[in-house]
């Protein structure tokens, strides 16, 4: 990431501490916050834990990256960083660091470079020459942290994410030393004790992979890319790309057939394609394996598209009906179908107990309030009808 030998770092657990220490660090100044909509969910999350302010801001229609123009008429007194990304996880666009950059300087904030899904695609892509030419790691001066996740293009097992700071002060700032009584307390990172197994895991496999490996791999992740989006390209005008992408996601649109009716059936094929809304989109993330499937994939998506041209009453299922859904009801009410959805996922359903026998001991009280919670809260999910479901 051309940091100096001044640049320190921390190794998390996953993207989601990562963005969580990166808030940690920043919480200390005047809380305010903003960000492009197609960020990861995970820095919401962050900023609504550490109470900072999140505003976002439109992206551009055209290629869906974060405006400088937008940032620099958002900036206020109370601004205290900017959060980029390199690449978008739902478009596969990296946004214009340099302008970021260059403005987040002159106004002394910090700029977040998101490089979670790109990290290992994204600088070996640019080093076989391959791709858009531009700068976006430390080499930009406005940068002031990255975060990066070894588990992705890394090829690490799960669980391995790296957060960078330009400086050792900056990251000074995320300790949180306790010194309580009897006891002097301090840990590297959000984490208490936890395994070295993960860490361990991830050097050998950088150390496995090389400078070679890594390079060789993006440039087959590349073409693969390329490949994919060529394919969208012939199947228009029926099919479009929601805007030019640089690398990992493919984002796929249609102004003829419901994009998430046919993401649906591709599911029924046994294809994971993710929806997106805002714009409506379904999104293919390039993985090494597509190498040995693309072109199955391709025929499927043929098959699926014939299949809806023939008959376009179908309605999406599954995951893509609620995004089809989503833009139909306040938010409020989504909110609470998806919570209500996390509720069942985390809820063990209790096996019905048999009718006592005449005389015999009445049923034990607590495993009637327990099926009673679960009923409720089936019924909570349920109260959309055909939304509800589909989030079940």
């Amino acid at each position: 990431m051309h940091g100096t030998c001044t640049a320190h770092a921390w190794h998390c657990r996953e993207r989601r501490e990562a963005r969580l220490i990166y808030c940690i660090f920043r919480r200390g100044c005047c809380p305010s916050h903003f960000l492009c909509p197609s960020l990861n969910a995970h820095t919401t999350q962050a900023c609504h834990y550490f109470g900072l302010n999140l505003v976002k801001l439109e992206a551009d229609p055209v290629n869906q990256q974060l405006k400088p123009q937008a940032v620099q008429a958002a900036i206020t007194p109370r601004t205290i960083a900017v959060y980029a990304s390199a690449p978008t996880f739902p478009h596969g666009v990296v946004d214009p660091i340099q302008e970021l950059g260059l403005l987040c300087k002159s106004h002394e904030l910090g700029l977040h470079v998101d490089n979670c899904l790109g990290g290992f695609w994204l600088p070996f892509m640019q080093k076989a020459g391959r791709g858009r030419k531009f700068e976006w790691d430390f080499k930009v001066e406005g940068v002031t942290s990255i975060s990066m996740d070894i588990h992705k293009y890394g090829f690490a097992s799960k669980g391995a994410s790296v957060v960078a700071f330009r400086t050792a002060a900056l990251r000074r700032l995320t300790y949180c030393p306790v010194r309580d009584g009897t006891q002097l307390y301090i840990t590297p990172t959000m984490q208490g004790s936890r395994s070295g197994a993960v860490m361990a895991c991830a050097w050998a496999t950088m150390l496995h992979m090389g400078d070679q490996g890594y390079t060789e791999a993006a440039i087959e992740l590349d073409k693969l890319h390329q490949k994919v989006q060529a394919a969208i390209v012939e199947r228009g005008p029926t099919l479009r790309l929601v805007c030019p992408t640089d690398l990992a996601t493919v984002p796929i649109a249609s102004d003829e057939v419901d994009i998430y009716a046919l993401a649906s059936l591709m599911e029924h094929k046994g294809w994971n394609l993710f929806t997106g809304c805002k714009p409506k989109c379904m999104s293919l993330c390039i993985g090494e394996r597509h190498k040995e499937v693309l072109d199955t994939l391709i025929k499927d998506l043929d098959e699926c598209l014939a299949t809806l041209l023939g008959d376009p009453s179908i309605k999406p299922s599954g995951d893509a009906a609620v995004y089809g859904a989503a833009d139909a009801y306040p938010d409020e009410i989504i909110e609470d179908v998806m919570k209500s959805y996390v509720d069942i996922k985390l809820s063990v359903k209790h096996k019905a107990a048999p009718e006592p026998a005449a005389g015999g001991p009445a049923l034990d009280p607590l495993d009637t309030a327990f099926e009673k919670r679960w009923l409720d809260t089936e019924k909570a999910a349920g109260k959309l009808g055909s939304l509800g479901k589909a989030s079940q």
